[in-house]
C-alpha cells in the first residue's frame, strides 16, 4: 500500500512527522510520498487553501497511491470545500484517514459519496507519540483492510439496534458545517462524538445546537467518545444524560475514540448495523 501524506490544515512539527514516517515504515508501508505542505506554514494554516486543495486532489488523482494520510488536523479544512473537485474526487477510489479537523472532510466525503475515508490516528500526532498502542495499531489496520465487526468496550446508555451510516466527528468541528451545502444527510446515522480542551459551557452550546437543529433527532444512534481536558467525570455524565434523552435509538459511552490513546478508528460513511447490549458492536455492511 503507498503513502501520501498532506497537511490539509494546520502547520507540521518536522520533528514529529519525522517520527510517525519512520514507524510506518516499520509497519511495512510501501512508497510514502510527502507533499510539500508538510513543510511550510502560513499563519494558523500550513499554507494557502488554494495550495492545500490542489495537493490533496494531486494525491486523490494519483493512480500509484492507495491511502492519503492527513499529517495531523488543527484547523483549516473548511477552507477546502470550495476548492476542491468533487465531481473528480468521485471518480477515484482510495482512502483518506485522520481526524480532529479533518473531520471536515469526512463529512464532504460522505456527503458527495467519495470513497472512503476513515477516522483514525495521523503520522504527525500518535504515530509520533511514545504512547502509540497495539490496540490503536490494530483498530486502523482494520478499518483500512476490513469490514470486519468492532467490538465495542464502553457503558451501555440504551440498548437498541439501528442500521445506518456512521459519522465519527469532533464534535466543535462538525458544528460548524451546520446549515452548510456540506452537511450530510443524517437520518438514522450513528453519530460518533468526541472533542478535546473545550470547557463543559462550550460542550453544552454545541449540544444545544445539535438538539435545537434536530441533529439528535434524526441520526439513529449515538457514540459518545473521548472528551479529553473537556470537565470532571460529573460534568460529562451530565451532559451525556441531558442529551441523550433526544435521541430515539442505541447509545454507548465511554468509548475510546477521540484525541486519545488506546484510540479506535471507524469507517466513516460506512453502512453499519449498529447494535447496544452487553457485548456491542458495529458491522460493516458495505465498505
Amino acid at each position: 500500500m503507498n503513502i501520501a501524506i498532506t497537511a490539509p490544515a494546520g502547520p507540521v512539527n518536522l520533528s514529529k512527522l519525522k517520527t510517525g514516517v519512520k514507524r510506518l515504515k516499520s509497519l511495512g508501508y510501501g512508497d510514502i510520498s510527502i507533499g510539500e505542505s508538510c513543510y511550510s506554514e502560513h499563519r494558523w494554516n500550513s499554507a494557502p487553501a488554494e495550495i492545500r486543495a490542489a495537493e490533496l486532489e494531486d494525491f486523490w488523482f494519483d493512480p500509484e497511491i492507495d491511502l492519503v494520510f492527513a499529517a495531523r488536523g488543527g484547523f483549516g479544512c473548511i477552507h477546502l470545500l470550495d476548492l476542491i473537485n468533487w465531481q473528480k474526487m468521485q471518480q477515484h477510489e482510495k482512502v483518506l484517514c485522520g481526524h480532529s479537523d479533518v473531520t471536515i472532510l469526512h463529512m464532504a466525503f460522505m456527503k458527495y459519496g467519495i470513497s472512503r475515508s476513515v477516522s483514525g490516528i495521523m503520522p504527525a500526532v500518535e504515530f509520533a507519540s511514545e504512547d502509540l498502542d497495539y490496540f490503536s495499531l490494530v483498530s486502523l489496520q482494520s478499518c483500512l483492510s476490513t469490514n470486519a465487526a468492532i467490538n465495542l468496550k464502553g457503558e451501555v446508555v440504551r440498548q437498541g439496534l439501528v442500521q445506518g451510516r456512521i459519522l465519527p466527528v469532533t464534535l466543535s468541528v462538525f458544528c460548524s458545517l451546520l446549515g452548510s451545502s456540506y452537511m450530510p444527510a443524517l437520518k438514522e446515522v450513528v453519530l460518533c462524538l468526541e472533542d478535546i480542551n473545550e470547557s463543559p459551557y462550550r460542550l453544552d452550546a454545541y449540544l444545544s445546537q445539535l438538539k435545537i437543529s434536530g441533529v439528535l433527532a434524526e441520526v439513529g444512534g449515538l457514540i459518545w467518545g473521548d472528551f479529553s481536558n473537556c470537565g470532571t467525570e460529573e460534568e460529562l455524565n451530565f451532559l451525556i444524560e441531558k442529551y441523550s434523552q433526544y435521541v430515539d435509538g442505541p447509545i454507548i459511552k465511554n468509548v475510546e475514540f477521540g484525541h486519545c490513546l488506546p484510540r479506535m478508528s471507524f469507517p466513516a460513511g460506512n453502512e453499519i448495523i449498529f447494535k447496544v447490549n452487553q457485548g456491542s458492536t458495529i458491522e460493516s455492511l458495505v465498505s
